[in-house]
């Protein structure tokens, strides 16, 4: 999974913005079913660069954010977990508070 996020890292972003304009254009399969069946155009507009931007800094901020969430004491949870959290509680109330730095 690590692989799949971190890869356009890797990949320039000239060959991203090719792949992209492949991959929604109006000719593609996927520009295709989103203009038919949805009127929706994304190539050459702003939801495009949108989309361009998340993908080239979508590693970048993953790399933090991972990064941020295994420097959290374990026994945190734990304890948390044993005070009886729910899973939510524990990731709303202890994890998003612990790593908003990263």
């Amino acid at each position: 999974m690590d692989i799949l996020i971190l890869l356009p890292m890797f990949i320039p972003p000239s060959a991203i913005g090719y792949i992209i304009l492949i991959t929604l254009g109006k000719n593609s399969f996927i520009g295709v079913i989103l203009e038919k069946y949805f009127n929706i155009r994304i190539i050459f507009t702003i939801q495009a660069c949108i989309i361009a931007s998340v993908i080239v800094t979508l590693p970048l901020m993953y790399q933090s954010i991972k990064t941020s969430i295994f420097a959290i004491d374990q026994d945190i949870i734990n304890a948390s977990k044993l005070d009886g959290a729910s899973d939510f509680k524990i990731f709303t109330k202890i994890i998003l508070p612990l790593c908003k730095n990263g």
